[in-house]
C-alpha cells in the first residue's frame, strides 16, 4: 500500500493515538484514503477485484 497513500499511516496512528487521550478528540491532519485508493489497496493484499460474492 505504501506506492498507493504513502502517507495513509500517519492519519491511523493519529486516530489510535486519540483513543487513548483522556481530552477530546483533535481534529485529523490527514484525509482519508479516496475510493481508488482504497479499492488498489485491498487489491494488493490480495483482492480478486471482483466485489459480486
Amino acid at each position: 500500500m505504501s506506492d498507493i497513500a504513502p502517507e495513509a499511516w500517519r492519519r491511523y496512528l493519529h486516530l489510535l493515538l486519540d483513543g487513548f487521550r483522556a481530552e477530546p478528540a483533535s481534529p485529523l491532519l490527514r484525509p482519508p484514503l479516496s475510493k481508488d485508493e482504497l479499492y488498489r489497496a485491498m487489491l494488493s493484499l490480495g483482492g480478486s477485484g471482483d466485489c459480486t460474492g
